[in-house]
């Protein structure tokens, strides 16, 4: 499955925005599941509301045929 760069977006419970960028799945739903899942391995609370923005997507990066027979 091909990754996407993504970035939420929510409003703490002071009123100061947030922002997180990350890499996931290029699949909205997923993308919405592994940043709560990103943000509760650091230790942090997950927002209730939150945006979610596509960004460009990932390519993986091929090696040239010289670079692997090294």
């Amino acid at each position: 499955m091909n990754e996407r760069r993504w970035k939420a977006t929510w409003f703490d419970q002071w009123g100061n925005p947030q922002e997180y960028l990350f890499y996931a799945p290029d699949n909205r739903m997923l993308a919405r599941i592994d940043f709560q899942l990103k943000l509760m391995e650091q230790g942090k609370a997950c927002p209730n509301a939150f945006e979610l923005e596509e960004g460009k997507p990932v390519f993986p990066v091929t090696p040239r045929l010289d670079t692997l027979r090294r």
